[in-house]
Parts: structure tokens; sequence; C-alpha cells
């Protein structure tokens, strides 16, 4: 059993079983990972409060059997001034969606992993929510490969990553101008 230690975001969790949870974490390493957190939707389980989507964490996984399990995890930040803000909140769904969305498994993104933190902490302090998620999104896009020309709006981008990925996202976050007002 091979044990290794990252620092990462969940990008998302859900539910695998009764009492686990399956996340998904982004980090520099390893890129877009999932790994399974066994017990963590127990009633007694520490962790249920540290593997929040969003958060950043700093976590160890042991690999058996083609699955990766959560071993050891400790909360590096929970994001709050972000989470905190409705608006701030809005980019920060819309921004990990997508890259939820556009990672590919297992492939390391260490750039495109320092632009998320950055985003981070521009986002924070920055009062041009939209615009610093815009260039955010743009980014992500052209770190992958999907960026072209024609790319020149929210819109546009919501388009591009719905042409990728074959879902649709806009109706999703249709009333993301109206959160930014």
């Amino acid at each position: 059993m091979e044990k290794q230690s990252w620092e990462g975001i969940v990008l998302r969790k859900g539910r695998s079983k009764e009492r686990d949870q399956l996340l998904v974490i982004f980090n520099k390493e390893r890129g877009k990972q999932f790994v399974l957190a066994k017990g963590a939707n127990s009633i007694t389980s520490r962790r249920v409060g540290i593997i929040d989507t969003f958060n950043v964490i700093h976590f160890d996984v042991a690999e058996h059997a083609g699955y990766t399990y959560l071993r050891n995890v400790d909360l590096v930040s929970r994001l709050q001034v972000l989470k905190d803000n409705s608006g701030k909140r809005t980019a920060l769904l819309l921004a990990m969606d997508v890259l939820n969305r556009l990672l590919p498994v297992e492939e390391p993104e260490t750039q495109l992993y320092e632009d998320m933190q950055q985003y981070l902490r521009t986002l924070a302090i920055s009062p041009h929510t939209k615009q610093v998620t815009y260039h955010f999104l743009v980014t992500i896009l052209t770190t992958l490969g999907y960026y072209h020309d024609d790319i020149v709006t929210f819109d546009d981008i919501l388009r591009t990553v719905e042409e990728i990925t074959q879902r649709d996202i806009r109706k999703t976050w249709k009333f993301l101008d109206a959160t930014y007002a």
C-alpha cells in the first residue's frame, strides 16, 4: 500500500455507500483525482467538516487494489471570506464547476493549480469579482487547450464548456449577471 501526501482543494463530494464520501480533489502533483473517504458520513467522523466542498486541505492517501483512500486530512483553509459573500461564492462555484468538468483525471496541471491559488487570493480581495472570474475561466480554457478567439463573453465561455462536456450548464449559471450586480 503506497502512502502519499499532498495539499489540494475539494472540488466536489458525493456519497458512496451509506457511510463513505467520494471526493474530487484538485492538487498540484496529481491534478484531479478521486479519493474515497471511508466512514466520512458517520455521525462520529471528525473529517466531515474538514472535507467540505471548496476547503483547501492537506491530505494523505493510500492506494490499494486500484482505489485511492483518504487516510489523514487536515484543514488548511475554509475560504470563508469567499463563502460568506454571495457574489464571490457564486463565482467560486462557477470556477470550480468548470475546473471539475474540464480537468482530466490524474494528469498533473501544476501551472493551472498555481493559477487557481492566485485566483482564490485575488477573488478574496478584489471588488471586481466578475472580471477576476472571467480571466480565470479564460486561463482554464487556455491551459487545457480549449481557448479560441471567438471567446469574448461569459456566455461564450459557458457555451464552450457545454460543447466540450456535452452538458447544459448555462441554465445553472443563468442568474450569474444578476448575482454580480
